[in-house]
Formats: structure tokens, sequence, C-alpha cells
């Protein structure tokens, strides 16, 4: 009856969601593996940034898994941008 202002709430499709939290879970457990083996427990910045990166992941990759709704476009933009800004602060 009442038109808002508000855009519409665009969705996100199921599959690319598991696809990138999926791809980013196995890349922080492999990468987790590749830190303790070269450093140990000498480097404990980059062992946290990159437990952070794994944790985060897994959380959402399992968050969307047993979600029956998919993601919103907004939702899934700031999760995706936060592990790609914890992997550039991996890198610096």
């Amino acid at each position: 009856m009442f038109e808002t202002l508000e855009p519409p709430k665009q969705r996100v499709g199921r599959p690319w969601p598991l696809l990138m939290f999926g791809t980013y879970t196995l890349v922080g457990f492999v990468e987790l593996l590749v830190v303790l083996k070269r450093h140990g427990l000498t480097q404990p910045f980059s062992l946290a940034i990159v437990t952070i990166t794994l944790v985060l992941s897994f959380v959402w990759l399992l968050m969307t898994l047993r979600s029956r709704s998919p993601l919103s476009g907004r939702s899934f933009a700031v999760r995706s941008a936060v592990l790609l800004v914890l992997l550039i602060v991996r890198d610096i």
C-alpha cells in the first residue's frame, strides 16, 4: 500500500557463499599448517590472523549450510570484505 524509499533486499544464491566460505576455510587451514610448520609459535600475530580467518570462514560456512533462506547481498559483501582484509593483513 505504501511505498518506501528503501531498495528491495537482494539475495545471493546459496552456491556462491558456500563456495567462497568453503574456499576460505580450506585456504585458512592450509595456511595455518604452513605457518605452524615454518615458524611454530614464534610469530603470534601471523598465527592469530590465520586462526581468525579460519574460524570466521568455518563459522560462516556452517551458518550458510544450516540456514534455510539465502544471504542478503549486503551481508555477503560485508563477510567477504572482512575475509579479504584479513587475507591482506596477513601478507603485510
